[in-house]
Formats: C-alpha cells, structure tokens, sequence
C-alpha cells in the first residue's frame, strides 16, 4: 500500500507540474482560462492545420541541411510564431520544446516519418532543439 501510496503521489506532482508550466506559457492562469474558454473556430483550426502542414513538408525537404542552418531556422521560426498564434501564448520556447519531444514520442515517430518519410520525426526534433536552445 505504501508503493501504491508513493506511486499516486509522484503522478499528482507530475500532473501538477505540467499544469504550471502550460499556465507560465500563457503568462499566467487569466490568460490561460480566457484562451481554454474561447477556443478559435473550426476553420481557424483547419486553416492552421494546413499551414503547419505546409511548413512541414518544407522542413522535411530541407532534412539534407544541418537543423542549425539558416533555412531551417527561418522554417523553425514560422512554426514558432505560428503556434504562438494559435495557441495565444505568450512565449512559444517551453511549447516548442514540449513539441520536439513529441517527435521523438515512439507512437508518434512512426506516424510522422511515414507522411513526411523517413528520419523527418527525429529531424524535426532536432531542428526544434537547435532553434530554441539559446532562447
């Protein structure tokens, strides 16, 4: 029972760190409930979706470059502002970090390097790192 106890514990401490950090995101929690409470329109969302998308395949044709590169970068950068955008935050860095290691997740890796091809998902993870490393 005392695992069990320790287990539960950890887990909510974990929980309540992520909530901290999506909260400083957004610059606090008023920002943060004004954005979850108005959530942008479905066409909004899509239009999004097709601009990361777009930026995507451009950053995948540029995997022959170093993910520290110029023309990475400036990819990188419109990404960044883009899910600033969306996302209404106030700085991107903690999101986009977040965000490379999602391209490492091992569920979504495959996915990725499947409609991209193959090695973008770790590319992808690495440019994300190599832009926001000094920011």
């Amino acid at each position: 029972m005392k695992n069990g106890k320790s287990i539960i514990l950890r887990q909510f401490h974990q929980k309540k760190c992520r909530r901290a950090k999506v909260v400083e995101w957004y610059g606090g929690k008023e920002q943060f409930l004004s954005v979850a409470n108005n959530p942008i329109s479905k066409e909004a969302a899509e239009s999004y979706n097709q601009q990361f998308d777009n930026l995507l395949y451009k950053l995948a044709a540029k995997k022959v470059c170093s993910p520290d590169s110029s023309e990475v970068r400036e990819l990188v950068s419109e990404y960044g502002f883009l899910m600033k955008q969306l996302s209404q935050i106030k700085k991107e860095h903690g999101l986009m970090v977040a965000q490379a290691q999602y391209y490492r997740n091992e569920k979504i890796k495959p996915m990725i390097d499947e409609k991209y091809g193959n090695g973008t998902a770790e590319f992808f993870a690495q440019a994300f790192e190599a832009f926001y490393k000094d920011k």
